[in-house]
């Protein structure tokens, strides 16, 4: 049981590793550094709900062990990769659509027109949020400090 504990544990690393694909690839699928994002990507985003050690809780499955291995040693990484990027995006629609509703002004920079995969125009995403920031500022500074009714 280990061992598939293990092998669960390199495939969800990989599969994280696949995210920073490069174009300079090594004898293996992914090189070290490749992996060792992938960790560092489940540690900072998935861990808090599948668990460090990939165990699960609540509604967030394991990702390690029998009931894995049952469940996807058969199928394509594919299909489990598109699986976790629908329920996370399912997921995070859920919390922000939560957060907006209980947020007093919501920002919104207007970069519908990049695509959530398109990193190399993040340039052109932090000045569209620059701009979107200082465009609200006075409506902000209205909620933090609004105006008494009297002069003085």
């Amino acid at each position: 049981m280990q061992h598939s504990s293990i092998a669960s544990r390199l495939l969800v690393a990989t599969l994280f590793g696949a995210l920073t694909l490069s174009a300079q690839q090594s004898a293996g699928p992914f090189t070290v550094a490749q992996a060792n994002t992938g960790r560092d990507i489940y540690e900072r985003v998935c861990a808090g709900c599948h668990g460090v050690d990939f165990e699960g809780s609540g509604d967030a499955p394991s990702l390690a062990g029998g009931t894995f291995l049952l469940k996807w040693r058969a199928k394509m990484v594919s299909e489990l990769f598109g699986v976790i990027l629908q329920s996370m995006l399912v997921a995070q629609r859920t919390a922000s659509a939560k957060q907006i509703a209980a947020s007093d002004y919501v920002i919104t920079p207007k970069v519908s027109h990049i695509r959530w995969d398109q990193i190399r125009r993040a340039d052109e995403l932090i000045e569209a949020g620059y701009k979107a920031g200082n465009e609200s500022a006075p409506a902000i500074r209205a909620l933090i400090w609004p105006k008494s009714g009297t002069s003085g």
